[in-house]
């Protein structure tokens, strides 16, 4: 009897693993498209969001900015949420805002900001497309701003040029072989 047990288990946790892998989650193929070169024709996971705006030029500390953000998306139906957020400025008008996706086309929304010291910053903008039927994608992407003049950094004093031109930089190392 124990020899049958023994047996038995090992076999069960297999068809459960296997089972466990063959399960595919429920999520929209819309934009799916398969062949035999899939390298090619790869698809970023998320949601199928994309964006433009018309920030364009350099800016300075303490000046008032506004842009367009202009998101388009490919659904039928259901809600696109949209949360902007920034590191190193501030925003002034970019409150979260909701878009019915049946409508189709670009949706705008309205971004302004100030900045209280030179340097690159970034506004985040995270989309989320809930088209009902409890699977919601995002898509996040940031918008580079700069503010003053652009610095160049000091190059590292340890980055070294290989042969085939790729920058290294060695570093000491101890390794312990246990």
């Amino acid at each position: 009897m124990m020899y049958k047990l023994i047996l038995i288990a090992p076999a069960i946790m297999a068809l459960t693993i296997a089972s466990a892998c063959a399960a595919k989650p429920n999520v929209p193929h819309k934009n799916v498209q398969k062949s035999a070169m899939a390298s090619q024709n790869y698809i970023k996971p998320g949601a199928g969001i994309g964006y433009a705006h018309n920030l364009k030029s350099q800016y300075n500390v303490g000046e008032t900015t506004t842009f367009k953000l202009y998101l388009g998306e490919s659904y039928d139906s259901g809600v696109m949420r949209v949360t902007v957020t920034a590191t190193g400025v501030q925003l002034l008008a970019a409150d979260p805002k909701d878009f019915d996706m049946s409508i189709g086309g670009d949706h705008e929304m309205t971004v302004s900001f100030t900045a209280n010291f030179n340097g690159r910053h970034y506004i985040n903008v995270q989309a989320l497309a809930d088209i009902g039927d409890g699977n919601s994608m995002s898509r996040v992407f940031s918008i580079p701003v700069q503010v003053g003049p652009v610095t160049t950094q000091k190059p590292n004093p340890d980055m070294k040029t290989m042969a085939d031109g790729e920058n290294i930089i060695e570093m000491t190392a101890e390794e312990e072989i246990k």
